[in-house]
């Protein structure tokens, strides 16, 4: 391929030589914004873009809580959107703030469901069972695992059915972290797989190979 910018047109060859298109290349910001007036309408200007809320999300400003709480009602977001809204929500503790990324572990989006159940790490053991077991039923299975990594230290809450749930996720947990063994991350999930089942030995041994792994 090859550019030439005579004429004001960019031309594309293949590999062949034959010629393929010609695009005009003075197409600027000014043609840009009135492309935009043209589909959308001039109100499309007064329409505020999530990235605002966002920044303001990450540099802790004035009105923050509310732009992202904002963002995360609403569902024309995209879900990664909606999802790097719980991440920054959880930098502002609160019961506004937990409440809504609370109700979010029953999103219709897998990543905002996942991002929901991230922000629940820390949490009392008795509290976080209760919140989080019944996400070992998730049908996605990113989800699933997140769970049950987090259950894994906290499982002493559980009642039967929600422990031999938890077996099983931990089980397939477990296959998908032998998948790639060549950062430290799944080495440290599975010493605390087996740290939680009282194997120390396999546990250390673990911990030895994510040293080994990334020795620094």
């Amino acid at each position: 391929f090859f550019f030439s910018s005579r004429r004001r047109h960019t031309r594309f060859r293949n590999v062949t030589g034959v010629q393929t298109c010609a695009l005009p290349i003075y197409r600027n910001a000014r043609w840009a914004d009135a492309a935009i007036v043209r589909w959308y309408g001039t109100e499309r200007r007064a329409t505020p873009h999530f990235g605002e809320a966002i920044q303001a999300g990450r540099r802790g400003e004035n009105g923050a809580v509310a732009g992202l709480l904002g963002l995360l009602k609403d569902q024309e977001q995209t879900g990664m959107v909606r999802a790097t809204a719980i991440e920054l929500l959880a930098r502002y503790p609160g019961e506004i703030t937990e409440a809504a990324i609370r109700g979010s572990l029953a999103d219709d989006d897998s990543l905002v469901r996942y991002h929901a159940l991230l922000a629940q790490q820390g949490m009392a053991p008795d509290r976080l069972a209760s919140l989080v077991a019944p996400m070992l039923q998730d049908r996605a299975r990113t989800v699933r695992h997140e769970a049950a990594r987090q259950l894994t230290m906290a499982r002493a809450p559980l009642d039967e059915p929600a422990r031999q749930r938890l077996v099983g996720v931990l089980a397939d947990y477990e296959r998908a972290l032998r998948l790639d063994l060549s950062r430290a991350e799944p080495w440290l999930n599975l010493a605390n797989i087996k740290l939680a089942r009282g194997d120390l030995t396999a546990a250390e041994n673990d911990l030895r190979q994510a040293i080994a792994v990334e020795p620094r």
